[in-house]
């Protein structure tokens, strides 16, 4: 039997179902690019941030004076009388003599006016404002850093998944081909009358049953390239070439997996929520306050009533006996309301900060023990790849010697079988434990904020 190498075991000798052309090899760090370019939930995102600066902008206007200007030209009567009311919408205003005028019953007048108002001083609600909307783009910045980072760690492990069940291909198909070479051995000593005819059914039947089992990996290779063609924008039928080499021996070598200073975006967005918490407390006590506001205003008007007494009902004459009037003050605005509203919604947001704190701290406290586990994990599941390379390899030297066994007819076929099947066992134990490591270094990875050992090694 032909002495195959441990590396062609998974990597050399799979048959899979090949891309009609030639494709690039596309590495993990390439196709990360791909999907960072492309990736709508990325776009999303960047189009969040960019709608709360322009909410910020917005925000200062609302602190600019205020300018209300207005012309109006209307044909009207002109019967006034003492007496008051409180103006709503939909009132209009007349303002006439009660005594008799010459003329007619109706005039034109004209009426322009520009006000202006302008809040100088709030207590510092303005500064608490700014500051709560400059807050919310810095939590938007942590919160895309942190969705990143976990679209980063979701496209790796699809990454390293479409790689798995490639190589998994690797492993069915030398389970089929190791049963046929049985299964072929078993014809020519049943022919020669070495062995009995059960022999062949026997193999024929295990042969049987990892061509079934190819065909259940063949659907997970197929479907897991799927998924992974969900954040690259492609839906095509061609498999995806992706880099693989270091599937199965990269964990070998010098790695140091050691804890970083990096600080986790939800962490630092956890610590700004509660701060914006603190900041809306401050300004709903500064409610209490009344604000100090500039006043101006200019008016002018004209109707066709002249000072003798006579009324024209020209439209022209509409613009005559021109009166203009000005008006420039101070004005104090104070929501009474506030003084308990504004206390109330201060310990609601005192209640909110504590419980802003508390989350705080569970979220520390749970990336802190997160990295210490996984660090433990990965050292562990080194050794246990380490272990289970070695496993594979003495499994495999003892499968070639009870194979020659059988052939000079020193073992039957059953205990053959089962030598094959705790091979084929071992195999998968080492694909398994090689896909539990790797994707135990992409938790690591996003503990920590770094990505690079992983784009190096694919």
């Amino acid at each position: 039997m032909k002495n195959i190498s441990l590396l062609a075991l998974f990597v050399g000798s799979c048959v899979v179902s090949v891309p009609s052309r030639a494709q690039d090899v596309l590495g993990l760090k390439e196709v990360w690019g791909k999907v960072e370019n492309n990736y709508p939930g990325i776009q999303f995102k960047d189009a969040h941030i960019q709608s709360l600066k322009i909410d910020s902008v917005l925000l200062i206007s609302k602190y600019l004076p205020k300018v209300n200007a207005q012309f109006q030209n209307s044909y009207s009567t002109y019967t006034g009388t003492n007496g008051a009311f409180y103006p709503q919408a939909g009132l209009f205003n007349v303002s006439g003599s009660a005594t008799s005028i010459n003329g007619v019953d109706e005039t034109f007048n004209a009426f322009g006016s520009v006000v202006g108002s302008w809040d100088v001083f709030q207590f510092g609600k303005k500064s608490i404002e700014k500051n709560i909307a400059n807050l919310e783009i810095k939590k938007s910045y942590e919160d895309y850093a942190s969705y990143i980072l976990a679209l980063k760690a979701d496209v790796t492990r699809r990454y390293l998944e479409q790689v798995y069940q490639y190589e998994s291909l690797g492993w069915s198909t030398q389970n089929i081909n190791r049963l046929q070479e049985i299964l072929e051995i078993t014809k020519t000593l049943a022919i020669s009358g070495l062995k009995p005819t059960a022999d062949t059914l026997l193999a024929a039947s295990a042969y049987q049953l990892v061509l079934a089992d190819k065909d259940a990996v063949q659907s997970n290779y197929l479907a897991s390239d799927y998924y992974l063609k969900l954040y690259l924008g492609t839906v095509n039928d061609e498999p995806l070439e992706l880099e693989k080499a270091a599937f199965l021996k990269g964990f070998q070598g010098n790695v140091l997996y050691t804890d970083s200073a990096f600080v986790n975006p939800a962490l630092k967005y956890q610590q700004l929520h509660q701060e914006g918490f603190l900041l809306k407390k401050k300004n709903s006590n500064r409610s209490l306050f009344p604000s100090l506001a500039l006043l101006g205003g200019f008016s002018t008007r004209s109707v066709g009533i002249y000072p003798n007494g006579f009324v024209s009902n020209s439209w022209k004459n509409g613009f005559d006996n021109i009166a203009n009037n000005y008006m420039v003050g101070l004005g104090l605005r104070w929501d009474i309301t506030n003084l308990y509203v504004g206390k109330k919604e201060a310990k609601k947001y005192q209640a909110l900060e504590l419980s802003a704190a508390k989350a705080y701290d569970e979220v520390k406290l749970k990336d802190e023990t997160s990295r210490k586990a996984s660090l433990a994990q990965l050292n562990e599941l080194r050794r246990q790849l380490e272990k289970s390379k070695l496993s594979v390899e003495q499994a495999r030297e003892a499968y070639e010697m009870y194979f020659t066994r059988y052939e000079s007819g020193l073992m039957n076929l059953t205990e053959l079988l089962q030598i094959q099947g705790q091979l084929q066992q071992t195999e998968k134990a080492y694909l398994d434990a090689s896909k539990k490591y790797w994707f135990q270094v992409v938790v690591f990875a996003q503990l920590n904020g770094d990505f690079n050992n992983l784009f190096d090694k694919f």
